[in-house]
């Protein structure tokens, strides 16, 4: 037995309690209270309803913003087949037109030249009878 009555396993004994204590107290330090847990887990729910929220928010505005594309899309290839009808419109009159003055041109030179044919004739048969009234009246 050791000076003062007290056993020395008792000491050792002592010993490993103390630090079995030591290590409980480390452990109880790193714990989280019920309270610092319920306030953690509240900002985290609140944390994504946040999220939850602006995603549906960005969903919306992503719906909204693909409606005005669809309709701006469609919008231009209406535009862009209205165009094409109406340049297709223009080029069949602009190919009538040019018709109607090719054929105008034409029934002028045509009376132009028979203008110009039946005055000669016109002319020569006047000369003709011009010369068998003068041979005729002068006989």
């Amino acid at each position: 037995m050791a000076d003062d009555g007290i056993p020395p396993w008792f000491n050792v004994l002592r010993a490993d309690i103390a630090d079995l204590r030591a290590d409980f107290n480390a452990r109880l330090d790193r714990l989280v209270t019920q309270d610092a847990f319920a306030g953690e887990q509240r900002r985290v729910d609140e944390m994504i309803r946040n999220l939850t929220d602006d995603l549906a928010q960005e969903r919306v505005e992503r719906l909204a913003e693909d409606k005005k594309l669809e309709t701006a899309v469609r919008d231009a290839a209406k535009a862009s087949t209205d165009a094409v009808t109406k340049l297709s419109g223009s080029i069949d009159e602009t190919k009538k037109t040019q018709e109607t003055r090719k054929i105008t041109f034409r029934q002028g030179i045509w009376l132009a030249v028979v203008g110009i044919l039946g005055t000669g004739v016109v002319s020569l048969i006047i000369l003709v009878i011009q010369n068998a009234a003068h041979l005729g009246g002068g006989s």
